[in-house]
Parts: structure tokens; C-alpha cells; sequence
């Protein structure tokens, strides 16, 4: 408590036209009767205040803020849900021996990025860390699953739509190969088209598309091989199908941003209704591609890469090692694991030896499952 207070005198002394924020308000901001928190006003003529806030284990913890009327710059980087600003995370520690010096340090901080993100400063942040800011402004929260070949350029692919995910990979062959051996041989399962569109550079949050319009614009702008990919797509589908965009962030490594576009909704308002037409106006098979894709729906939806090693390696590393073929001789308790990490980095064939009887007691129950989750081939 005596931390809290020497914050307190400091907010009231420093600070003009500071608040305290009730619980009421702390409730309001997520947060329950152990914080701690104040409103303070920011500097300029934008308006808009900074909350402090201070969790039951300050000064052991680290201040947090949040942004308050400020809505132009929730979509600005290193800004979080609820307008919670990123500085040095949730879990950092601070000196218990100055509370308010750490504050200050802090606050400094806050105002720094806020400064930064209002003179459009930080932009190649929004790139540098794609995957965190497509995740927080999806539309949807579905799964789409990936596999896919860590290749520079647009191309068509195949699908398999499912009630809890979508599974996307380079072909019917890998999709069948990876249900089969994740859940068992199933031949009545169907698959739809796919794409996935490679980038020049990855857009930021105002340029995420909204729908199949703004995505075909995007693509026209920025994948000067994907439009022709995506236009064939907008006349082959059938009720829906998933646009996965990639490219490289500024440190090499490839990210991928999933849509799902759909033809018009069905619209029941008195019991039965037509549906609407994307062919309205034109001869069936003659409606021009961005005509399609204007009256097409789409949703930014969630990844979940079956290959999560890729997504670690530079563009071209990933195909690199998986033309790799490794032979391990000996499968007893070392040799067991060396194949499980071997694996488990994406190489593209490893071939066990071992002369003993092939039994329960002596295969490594780790690298039976990989191989059935179908992650690599084994021989």
C-alpha cells in the first residue's frame, strides 16, 4: 500500500486534472477491486486521456496502460485490444525500490509511442509482427488449417471443408493424406478450390479487406501474379472458398492470412426466398471476375499452420529441407528421439533402421504419432 500511495502523490502533484478511477470504472476496463488506476489527461489538441493502472502486486509489477478516447489510434501499432498499450508486457518485473521512478520511466514510455503512432511512426511494426495484428482484427473465429510449400508465388489449391476447420494444402492428395492419417481413411470426403496469393508486401490493418471486393483490389495491387489466380478462382467456385494470403515480414519469415469468401446469404424473411444471383445480369458463365467478386461476401478468419516450423524459417529455407532425405540407423532410446526432432524440423523423409523386432516396447510412441498426424514421411 505504501507504493500505491507514493503513486497517488505523485499523479496529484504531477499530473493536472488527474483522476482516480472508481471500481466502476476499473470494472469497465476489465479489471476487478485489487487495481489500482488513474485518468490521466494527454498532452495536445487531440484530446483523449491515459489510464494508469496498477495491479495487487505493484511495485513487484509493472504499470499498465490503457488508451481512452482515443479511437483513431486503436488500430495503431503496439496498441491492443481494449486500446491496452504494449510496452513491456504483462509479465515484466520492475524495482521495488522506486515505485514512483519506475512509473514515470513508464509513462514516458506510454507518451513516447503515442507520440510515434500519431505521426504515423512504427508502421513496419505492423509487418514485423503480422501474425499478432491479422489474429486480433479477424472477422471470424474459425479455424483454416494450412500446409503448404513455403513458395514465392500464387497458385491454386486444394480444401476440405470441415464443421469445426477448414484443412488447406497444395493438393487433394496432401488434404487426403493428412485427414487419413490424422483421422482415419474416409473415402466420401469432398474438396473444394483454394489459392493462396503472394504478396509484395503484406498489408497493413487499413488495408485488411472487408470483403471480396477490397480483397481483389489488394491482390491486384500487390501480387502482380495472384490476380490472374485469384479472377479463375471467382469463376470455378462453388458457394465458398478460401483465399490464403502470404508473403515475407521484414525479418524473412512467411506469414499467412486466411479468407473465406461465400456467395450471397440466403435470405429468409418469410419463409422461403431466392437466393441471390452473382449472375444476376449476365449470361450464366459470363460475368465478368471483379464483378464476382464485388457481390461475394469474405471474412478474415484465424490460421493454425500444421507446419507451425515453417513459419520460422526464411522463405525457401522450408523447401530446402524438405527435399532432404536423413537414414537413422538405430531406433533404441537415443536414436528414437534424434528421429522424433528430426522429424519435427520439417525434413521431407527420414528412414528408420533397426534390426530388432518391431514392437510396442521398443518404437517411440512420439514419432508413431507424428507419423500418423501425417506431418512427414517415414520409411
Amino acid at each position: 500500500m505504501e507504493a500505491i500511495e507514493q503513486v497517488r502523490a505523485w499523479v496529484e502533484t504531477e499530473i493536472p486534472n488527474a483522476m482516480g478511477l472508481s471500481s466502476a470504472q476499473l470494472l469497465a476496463l476489465g479489471r476487478d477491486e485489487s487495481w489500482d488506476g488513474w485518468r490521466l489527461p494527454l498532452p495536445g489538441s487531440e484530446a483523449g486521456s491515459l489510464n494508469l493502472l496498477l495491479d495487487a502486486e505493484f511495485p513487484y509489477s509493472l504499470p499498465r496502460f490503457s488508451l481512452d478516447g482515443r479511437s483513431d489510434l486503436l488500430r495503431a501499432p503496439h496498441i491492443e485490444a481494449g486500446g491496452r498499450l504494449c510496452l513491456a508486457g504483462d509479465g515484466g518485473r520492475a524495482d521495488t525500490l522506486d515505485p514512483v521512478a519506475v512509473v514515470e520511466y513508464s509513462h514516458r514510455e506510454a507518451l513516447a509511442l503515442i507520440a510515434e503512432n500519431e505521426a504515423g511512426g512504427n508502421r513496419d511494426d505492423y509487418l514485423l509482427d503480422f501474425d499478432a495484428y491479422w489474429r486480433r482484427d479477424v472477422t471470424r473465429d474459425f479455424p483454416i488449417r494450412t500446409w503448404l510449400r513455403p513458395e514465392a508465388r500464387s497458385r491454386a489449391l486444394a480444401a476440405w471443408h470441415g464443421q469445426e476447420f477448414y484443412l488447406v494444402a497444395e493438393n487433394t492428395d496432401d488434404c487426403r493424406t493428412w485427414l487419413n492419417n490424422r483421422y482415419g481413411v474416409d473415402d466420401t470426403r469432398t474438396f473444394k478450390d483454394a489459392v493462396v496469393i503472394w504478396l509484395d508486401r503484406l498489408p497493413e490493418p487499413n488495408y485488411f479487406p472487408n470483403d471480396a471486393g477490397s480483397l481483389r483490389r489488394l491482390i491486384a495491387e500487390r501480387s502482380p501474379d495472384g490476380l490472374t489466380v485469384f479472377d479463375r478462382l471467382m469463376t470455378t467456385m462453388i458457394e465458398r472458398a478460401t483465399v490464403v494470403l502470404t508473403g515475407a515480414t521484414p525479418a524473412g519469415e512467411i506469414a499467412q492470412a486466411p479468407a473465406v469468401i461465400e456467395e450471397p446469404n440466403v435470405v429468409r424473411a418469410s419463409g422461403k426466398a431466392p437466393k441471390p444471383s452473382v449472375s444476376k445480369g449476365f449470361r450464366p458463365g459470363h460475368v465478368p471476375p471483379n464483378i464476382l467478386a464485388v457481390r461475394r461476401s469474405a471474412c478474415r478468419v484465424t490460421v493454425e499452420r500444421v507446419d507451425a516450423w515453417l513459419g520460422r524459417m526464411r522463405a525457401g529455407e522450408g523447401a530446402q529441407l524438405g527435399e532432404k532425405r536423413v537414414a537413422v540407423l538405430g531406433c533404441g532410446s537415443v536414436g528414437a528421439g534424434v528421429a522424433k526432432l528430426l522429424l519435427q524440423s520439417g525434413l521431407g523423409r527420414v528412414v528408420l533402421v533397426d534390426p530388432d523386432t518391431f514392437a510396442w516396447a521398443n518404437l517411440a510412441h512420439l514419432i508413431h504419432r507424428r507419423c500418423r498426424e501425417g506431418l512427414a514421411g517415414v520409411v
